[in-house]
């Protein structure tokens, strides 16, 4: 898959690639070995932070992102392209998914948000029609 999420894009490189219908139980089967590991309780998130853009924009993005892991938010990178179905990234508390049709984006954040916590989409450029669609699921932009 041409635009498919790997190391090389720097978006998570410590990641794995798994297909979208596992990444919740990815990310529950990651926090739980994190935390076994560390001997920690698990942290509680406080919020999402999507940021979606083209895949040029997004690495600054996830570079910034990273640093808010470590206070309880989930982060979603979703770069857009032509792709139904492509494979996401994952870590504890971050999803990177490149390739993501424009006409997905909605569905995509609404499953992978945390409902019931504030969400704040970092706009990094991309169809507009994407955006409108973006700001319905937002409690800020």
């Amino acid at each position: 898959m041409e635009d498919a999420v790997t190391a090389k894009d720097g978006l998570l490189p410590g990641g794995r690639d798994v297909p979208f219908a596992q990444i919740e139980a990815t990310l529950a089967r990651l926090v739980r070995d994190g935390r076994r590991r560390r001997g920690a309780p698990a942290r509680a998130l406080l919020a999402t932070v999507i940021a979606v853009g083209v895949q040029e924009r997004l690495t600054a993005a996830a570079e910034a992102l990273e640093q808010l892991g470590d206070v309880g938010v989930r982060s979603i990178l979703i770069s857009e392209g032509t792709h139904t179905n492509p494979v996401a990234r994952v870590t504890e508390n971050s999803i990177a998914i490149a390739g993501l049709a424009p006409r997905y984006l909605n569905n995509a954040v609404a499953a992978l948000r945390l409902s019931s916590l504030p969400a704040a989409v970092w706009w990094r450029g991309g169809s507009v029609e994407a955006l409108d669609d973006l700001a319905d699921l937002a409690d800020r932009l």
